[in-house]
């Protein structure tokens, strides 16, 4: 049995949308505003899990993996903070009677929302390389702003190369890794029965990163993820990539 948590910083940045008008076939339609946000950052929601190895052999192992995300990530960050015309590609101040406003819940670092996790992890050792697979689903709850982001699942495949060279231990490791990281998010909804149509989707990211192991105690990492395919729901904006770091420490 293995139990640990997770507490994320969040950092997006470059957030735009429609102030008004609508999209039609590509092609903007009604206003040239753009309502640009800048950044939202902060603490993200905290993430209980356990994970618990049922299976094992010289060469295979797989785990049952459970867990809980509890609210107390940022929910209250604003936005509007200039626009941007669509048409001269430039950013304009905002007039006097526009004032910034809280964004959306699917903007914030935090959702607000107690949610639960349950999946499988299964690891094949191939001596040279090794081979990872896991898949979990998320139950989401209500959280800020009467928003329910939506069931989630997370499917991930990982092929790691153990790489001994300038290391600076006995015991220490680097491992080369190639992943293929699956999220798919349900649609928004608000209130009791207002469905989000610009919202949920699919997204797969290829992602080459480095760890370091250092014996049995801790690690770290860091990843660049290129989004391969992007298949959201209506009108919404694409990831392009992103970049993820991680220390683990076994106590």
């Amino acid at each position: 049995m293995t139990v640990g948590l997770r507490l994320p910083f969040v950092y997006r940045d470059g957030i735009r949308e429609v102030s008004d008008g609508h999209f039609e076939d590509g092609e903007h339609h009604g206003t040239n505003n753009i309502a640009d946000h800048g950044s939202s950052e902060g603490i993200g929601d905290m993430s209980f899990w356990g994970q618990y190895q049922f299976f094992k052999d010289s060469k295979q192992s797989a785990a049952l993996l459970l867990g809980m995300k509890a609210p107390t990530g940022e929910t209250t960050n604003e936005g509007y903070k200039r626009f941007y015309n669509h048409t001269t590609g430039a950013n304009v101040a905002l007039p006097a009677d526009v004032t910034s406003k809280r964004l959306e819940t699917h903007l914030q670092p935090g959702s607000g929302s107690w949610d639960g996790m349950f999946g499988l992890a299964y690891g094949y050792d191939l001596d040279v390389v090794q081979l990872n697979t896991s898949a979990m689903y998320t139950l989401t709850t209500k959280g800020s702003q009467d928003s329910d982001l939506g069931d989630g699942f997370n499917y991930n495949f990982a092929a790691s190369l153990p790489v001994k060279s300038f290391t600076p231990c006995a015991n220490c490791s680097w491992n080369l890794v190639l992943e293929a990281n699956g999220e798919w998010r349900d649609q928004e909804k608000r209130g009791s029965n207002i469905i989000i149509g610009n919202s949920g989707g699919h997204t797969v990211y290829i992602s080459p990163g480095v760890r370091f192991i250092s014996g049995q105690n801790w690690n770290v990492g860091t990843s660049f993820g290129y989004a391969a395919i992007s298949d959201v729901n209506g009108d919404q904006s694409r990831p392009d990539y992103r970049v993820m770091g991680a220390f683990n420490l076994v106590i």
